[in-house]
This record gives C-alpha cells, sequence and structure tokens, in this order.
C-alpha cells in the first residue's frame, strides 16, 4: 500500500475540507430554500439531498474520529510521520475520489439509512449542520497531528465489527 507522509496528507486534507467550505458559503448560504431542494430530475438528487448525505456520514465519522483520536491520546500513541491506509481503505479511497473530473471512479448505491431520497426526510438545518460538520472536521484534523494515524481505528459506518486505519 502507498505510505504519504502524515503532515503532507493533513495539509491537503485541511486544503480539501476549506476549500468545501468556503464553496458552501459561497453558493448555497445565498440559495432559497426552494434552490436547495431543487431536483434537476427526479432520480438526481438535490443539494440539500447531498448535503443531508453526507451529514448522515458525518453524524457516525465525526464523532468516532474524535473518539479514536482522544482514546490514542490517552493510550500515548504519539504522532508517526507516515501514513499507509490499510487495503480496505486505500480501496474506499480509491472507489469513491475523482479521478481527474468531479465525477468518482464508482457509482455504488448509498445504503437505505444514508440515501435521502429513499427515506424521504432532509434535516431542516441541512446547510448549518453540513457547515458545522466542515468546522468540526478541521478540528479533527488539527487534533489528529498529535498520534500516529496507523495506529487510530474507526468503525466503519455500515458495521461495528470493521475498523479502518485513520
Amino acid at each position: 500500500m502507498t505510505v504519504i507522509t502524515s503532515e503532507v496528507l493533513l495539509r491537503q486534507l485541511e486544503h480539501d475540507v476549506r476549500e468545501i467550505l468556503q464553496i458552501a458559503q459561497g453558493q448555497f448560504v445565498p440559495l432559497r430554500e426552494n434552490q436547495l431542494h431543487w431536483q434537476p430530475a427526479p432520480e438526481k438528487w438535490s443539494i440539500a439531498q447531498c448535503l443531508e448525505h453526507l451529514n448522515r456520514f458525518g453524524r457516525h465519522y465525526l464523532p468516532a474520529m474524535q473518539t479514536g483520536i482522544q482514546t490514542a491520546v490517552a493510550k500515548g500513541i504519539e504522532s508517526n510521520p507516515e501514513f499507509s491506509p490499510g487495503w480496505l481503505g486505500g480501496f474506499l479511497i480509491k472507489s469513491v475520489k475523482p479521478q481527474g473530473s468531479t465525477q468518482a471512479k464508482g457509482k455504488y448505491p448509498s445504503p437505505k439509512a444514508y440515501n435521502p431520497s429513499r427515506s424521504g426526510t432532509v434535516s431542516p438545518h441541512v446547510l448549518p449542520e453540513f457547515l458545522q460538520g466542515q468546522r468540526d472536521m478541521l478540528q479533527i484534523l488539527a487534533a489528529s497531528r498529535q498520534v500516529d494515524l496507523n495506529r487510530v481505528r474507526i468503525p466503519v459506518s455500515v458495521s461495528r465489527f470493521i475498523r479502518l486505519a485513520w
């Protein structure tokens, strides 16, 4: 598996999150409610549904990452200059990361609990929750510099028995 310099990884992630925050604040905050919920086609998600989908994963992963880092700090697991994602984490990164375009490499059905079009609900606070989640992620990234990311384990959202290296 590929070895990445931890600091370079964290800086890139912080850059990405700041860019996401800037886009959301500049392009989504000014929209009216009906614009956030407009679907370009019946089978296509609205902006609000996309954000709700991300928020649902954030409700699992943000606290899990915070807990993982706090546990590692309590155990005295110090930082490591290198990070190597496990095989599952590497596969997941490659499968959803855009490759030279805005589209992910593959399309995968979203589990029902994470699919707002199947559950039919979107939080009325979807945009503020999304913005707060991105700010929380910046804090998590800053805190993660204290620990060896290779040794922090985060349970995946679809199974508590499978854990990913941070």
